[in-house]
């Protein structure tokens, strides 16, 4: 099959695109810098048309956001090219090109006690709203949307994440703070992208949470990820992000309900003591 990653240079996008390719697929990199395999404005109507009509994917995964919370909250335009309008161009270029969108959401679509099912999204900030938003765009159409989190050791030069971070403080021993309120059920990398990959070939239709089968604390993760590499972390302190104040308020508990992904593909997804084994084997290579 033939894949088209937009946004394809990013956190997700270069551990994914390996894992299609492995898979046999036929992979296409859209990206906006100019060593991207096909350059391409997201947000430009005629730009994707193009691409879309040069390439004539089977599958379009959309990766493109704006995920800086706070930034989000600050610049709501920003949020919205990045996080409504480029789903929606698609959308639009996609109604002369049969194939299927498989669009890349969060779990920070949900606040209040999880574990959450699809059918109560209660977004608390900018960038959960205009994600939320992105969703909306895509009904109507042959489209997939999933809600997820994620964790791994990033591969795009520009980006680091949440357990790059972790690593980083415990290996040269400095003071963090990490938030026991705080409650998430991420996959690692790989594992998400075999199942972005599954959800490709299959195409099912709807919203889908994709994430681990358990939950738990970031701070627990983050001193079980430190205890699988054999690190120290006596420089971590526990905290509460409810006591802190920030610029936008944000979900304490986005734990999912991955139960309707699992029977609708047939997939058995990771739990949570398998996703932190993947994420510490990422930086012992």
């Amino acid at each position: 099959m033939k894949f088209l990653v937009m946004g394809a240079y990013g956190l997700l996008g270069s551990r994914l695109c390996p894992v299609l390719e492995a898979k046999g697929h036929k992979v296409f990199k859209q990206g906006r810098r100019p060593a991207a395999d096909h350059e391409a404005d997201p947000c430009d109507f005629s730009s994707v048309q193009r691409l879309l009509a040069i390439i004539q994917p089977d599958v379009v995964i959309n990766l493109n956001a704006l995920t800086t919370v706070d930034r989000c909250e600050d610049a709501p335009d920003e949020a919205y090219l990045a996080n409504v309008r480029i789903v929606e161009v698609l959308v639009k270029a996609l109604a002369k090109c049969p194939a299927y969108l498989l669009q890349v959401s969060t779990d920070q679509v949900y606040s209040g006690d999880g574990p959450h099912d699809e059918t109560n999204p209660q977004p608390c900030n900018v960038y959960a709203l205009s994600k939320y938003a992105g969703e909306l765009a895509c009904h109507g159409v042959n489209a997939g949307v999933v809600r997820t989190n994620l964790v791994g050791r990033s591969l795009a030069s520009n980006r680091t994440g949440f357990t790059d971070w972790l690593h980083q403080a415990f290996t040269q021993q400095e003071p963090l703070t990490l938030f026991d309120d705080v409650w998430f059920s991420p996959l690692h990398m790989e594992q998400l992208s075999l199942a972005l990959e599954r959800a490709g070939t299959q195409q099912p239709r709807g919203v889908f949470n994709l994430g681990a089968r358990t939950g738990m604390s970031k701070a627990n993760f983050a001193l079980e990820f430190a205890r699988a590499l054999g690190l120290d972390s006596s420089p971590a302190s526990i905290g509460k992000l409810a006591d802190m104040s920030l610029r936008a308020a944000r979900p304490l508990d986005m734990r999912l309900d991955v139960s309707a992904f699992e029977q609708t593909m047939g997939w058995s997804l990771a739990n949570m003591d398998e996703v932190i084994a993947a994420t510490a084997a990422d930086y012992t290579q």
